[in-house]
């Protein structure tokens, strides 16, 4: 290849290929071009050595190298040992992509928008999940003809149970229902043929674990022939399988079931799994689920996939979270708001080298997009009518469809004024969310006998981890240490006292010292606490919706503060590290305050407070400890009914704890 690259301008090849055959010297090729960068890991990063200049194309929200069984702490020890003097060395880790290398090491970032692939609906999920949130939302411009398939389907499967052992997991009613409806779309003409000579292509996905997937593979093969199943390009694998590629239907398997305890899949690596998962499927997007919302933690993945699946739609907006150049623009926002469209605020659109135009409101739906311009005297006077007008000719011939407010009419009649705009929104097929009703409804599921397989699926060596990026840590035993609690009567809680909401700075524009003294107050008021149940009590009393990464980063930052000034008292009772599982309290309050609820859901009580009000509600029903009636005898002691995975997991952490700070509770009641 070295003597034939003189000859051959261009070469395209996987880039193990390039590390065999290519030999390295700097500035090597003129141009490399790095597709996929976000799953090459740090042993690619030779390729930045043989280039003169680097085009590098990923998405740091899809899938990245993961490091299983490659322990930190031993790779932090090689980069302090051998890259010291490196530059962002911590970036040099079995975690890190050659993408995200490069954005740490270069400068220019082009983020590009456009979606073509899925259908709306399907992509919005991502959408809101990982893009939005990054100031970066993806505008879906797929065109679609009005007989559509259906674009999102959930099938709920009650008969499902989650079987085998770690690693190796297995719903099989789930897996039975997937190869149903897989036989009953082959045989559906509308799954046919794309047009002539391309197929319609399927895949499947299991959510959590490989072995779904073998179990739905070997019962396919029991039912469809070899040629279909490669004609249709059908097969079967986790997000990993997926990555980069795509299929015309997606099936998902969730496999989670309440038969077992079910763990959260909510940190990063999660939500590049589902973003993967989700934005596989073109046109058609399926969901087969043992586990309801009822049984899923709302911070985890499967629960957000769940709740949007079935009731897909775009979010409400809020004023507080958009700019307005004008409180004209601000009143035409909270018309379109009331009626619960996404609206999104001087949108910027064009290249910023060339010509960047910037339009006044953006209402979004599912199915498109109008750009709505508030003609107020204050910024389009006669003066730049011709300019606007450009503008808007320019946009139009990129697709984009405009109605014009004027101001002057507007103050005079408000409702004679918008009615353009609803006009023009329902021409287009633009609703406050939810699918369109032309889409046709999906096949039944195949009346098919289907062999039980799942004894034959475990597999000891398969090294999926299961449950990984658990944010809530499972018990290690169900046996609890025992200790004599002191008589009820002793023990009655007390009142729970809230934070009266004032003395908060806004924490967007707000001094780190500000806001430390803010959320010491609060901690002073309600704890001890959750870290994170005072953020959002913050955040709430500055009336912010939700809290994005930079606003808790900030957070984070002021809670750091008010610890090193004294202020704030830090106890990390669940071992996990950082702030924000950490328990706060002011500086000489005690480390327990047994209380009532108050306002409080069940995990944001401290667990050494909701130990203790276990061992006393033990000692008062004689329970067994950790069974279904104590566990909802501790509910009842709160004023709460249901007994959810959630709550039975939260309680049944705290009472696999070993807080001193218990025993010195009950210590103090006995003297």
């Amino acid at each position: 290849m070295d003597r034939c690259r003189k000859a051959i301008p261009v070469w395209i090849m996987p880039r193990y290929l390039v590390a065999e055959m290519v030999e390295p010297a700097p500035g090597h090729y003129d141009t490399v071009i790095v597709d996929e960068a976000s799953q090459l890991g740090i042993e690619s990063l030779f390729l930045f050595f043989i280039a003169k200049k680097m085009v590098v194309v990923g998405d740091d929200q899809q899938i990245s190298p993961y490091g299983i069984g490659i322990k930190d702490d031993a790779i932090a020890a090689l980069q302090k040992l051998y890259l010291e003097d490196i530059p962002h060395r911590h970036a040099l880790s079995p975690q890190s992509s050659l993408y995200a290398n490069a954005k740490i090491r270069f400068g220019e970032n082009i983020v590009l928008r456009e979606h073509f692939r899925c259908m709306p609906e399907i992509i919005q999920f991502s959408n809101d999940l990982c893009y939005a949130i990054n100031g970066t939302p993806l505008d879906p411009l797929r065109a679609y003809s009005a007989n559509r398939l259906l674009p999102i389907v959930v099938r709920h499967v009650p008969t499902g149970c989650r079987t085998g052992g770690k690693g190796h997991v297995v719903n099989e009613p789930e897996a039975d229902a997937v190869v149903a409806q897989i036989i009953a779309c082959l045989k559906d003409p509308r799954y046919g043929r794309d047009r002539p000579g391309v197929v319609k292509t399927m895949g499947v996905i299991s959510l959590q674990g490989e072995t779904q997937a073998k179990l739905i593979e070997r019962k396919l093969l029991d039912h469809i022939e070899p040629e279909v199943i490669e004609e249709r390009r059908l097969i079967c694998g986790d997000a990993y399988t997926f990555q980069g590629d795509e299929r015309h239907t997606i099936f998902l398997s969730m496999v989670a079931a309440p038969n077992e305890r079910i763990g959260t899949f909510s940190g990063f690596s999660a939500r590049q799994r589902f973003n993967v998962a989700a934005s596989r499927a073109q046109d058609q997007l399926w969901l087969f689920h043992t586990a309801t919302l009822d049984d899923l933690s709302p911070r985890c993945m499967r629960y957000r996939l769940l709740k949007y699946m079935l009731a897909p739609e775009r979010d409400v907006t809020f004023a507080d979270e958009q700019n307005f150049d004008s409180q004209f623009e601000r009143y035409v926002f909270d018309i379109l708001s009331s009626r619960g469209y996404h609206v999104r605020t001087q949108v910027c659109v064009g290249d910023p080298t060339n010509h960047r135009y910037r339009i006044d409101l953006v209402v979004e739906g599912m199915q498109g997009r109008l750009a709505v311009e508030c003609d107020g005297d204050e910024w389009h006077g006669p003066d730049r009518y011709e300019q606007d007008m450009a503008r808007q000719r320019d946009l139009e011939r990129a697709g984009w469809q405009f109605v014009r407010i004027p101001g002057g009419d507007f103050y005079r009649d408000r409702e004679q004024a918008m009615e353009p705009v609803w006009t023009e929104l329902e021409r287009l097929g633009i609703r406050p969310g939810g699918i369109d009703q032309s889409a046709a409804p999906p096949p039944e599921p195949a009346i098919v006998a289907l062999t039980p397989l799942a004894a034959d699926l475990s597999d000891p060596a398969d090294e999926m981890i299961d449950e990984v990026d658990t944010a809530e840590p499972q018990p290690t035993s169900t046996e609890t240490k025992t200790v004599e609690v002191a008589p009820p009567t002793a023990t009655r809680p007390s009142p729970y006292i809230q934070y009266d909401g004032t003395g908060c700075d806004d924490p967007r524009t707000g001094t780190t010292s500000t806001i430390a003294e803010g959320l010491a107050n609060i901690v002073n008021a309600e704890g001890p606490m959750f870290a994170r149940h005072a953020y959002d009590i913050y955040r709430q009393s500055c009336e912010i919706s939700r809290m994005d990464k930079k606003l808790k980063k900030k957070m984070n930052k002021a809670m750091q503060c008010a610890i090193d000034q004294g202020l704030v008292v830090k106890e990390d009772e669940l071992n996990k590290g950082g702030l924000l599982h950490c328990i706060m309290r002011s500086r000489g309050v005690p480390p327990i305050r047994f209380r009532e609820r108050g306002p409080r859901q069940i995990d944001e009580i401290p667990p050494s407070e909701l130990r203790v009000a276990a061992l006393i509600t033990k000692s008062t029903t004689r329970f067994p400890s950790a069974s279904d009636e104590h566990l909802r005898a501790v509910l009842d002691f709160y004023g709460l009914s249901r007994l959810t995975n959630n709550a039975r997991r939260t309680i049944e952490k705290c009472l696999t704890l070993e807080l001193q700070s218990v025993d010195d509770f009950f210590r103090d009641l006995a003297e």
